[in-house]
């Protein structure tokens, strides 16, 4: 949505000179959809857990809000999939995107972590195939045999 308003240079430029205040932007988003998402009837899927703050504020050194701890920090999902770094990982600024391959693999470690301490055995999806159509059936046909 920021991009919409301040573009893609500005953009970029807010989350690297911001990122603290970023992480917290995306944080109070996610719970708003969480909070949105418990209206709703059956399953839901959720890109970000609100439990990935927690590993992006661990990473980057940023003290994890107080009020969040106490609200949402306790196990708050059925089932946890974490999909692992896929190998043709991009590095794609254009798009605003500024991690690394590198910071991508060391965040899927403390994301893995971080779920573990909150009580869930995440369960790791792994690349199945380096064509990427084939790899997002393939990991999505992975998910749903998991769940039935």
């Amino acid at each position: 949505e920021l991009k919409r308003y301040v573009g893609e240079e500005g953009y970029k430029n807010f989350r690297k000179n911001h990122t603290e205040y970023y992480f917290e932007l995306i944080l109070r988003r996610n719970i708003a959809l969480y909070e949105f998402s418990k209206s709703l009837e059956g399953d839901v899927f959720y890109d970000r857990g609100l439990h990935d703050s927690e590993a992006y504020y661990s990473y980057f050194g940023f003290e994890i809000p107080e009020w969040y701890l106490e609200q949402y920090g306790k196990r708050l999902y059925d089932h946890v999939f974490i999909l692992t770094t896929l190998e043709s990982f991009k590095e794609r600024p254009s798009s605003g995107r500024l991690s690394t391959k590198r910071v991508s693999q060391d965040l899927f470690n403390e994301l893995v972590e971080v779920y573990r301490r909150r009580g869930y055995n995440p369960i790791i999806v792994r690349e199945f195939s380096p064509k990427k159509s084939e790899n997002v059936s393939l990991r999505a046909e992975f998910v749903l045999n998991y769940l039935l």
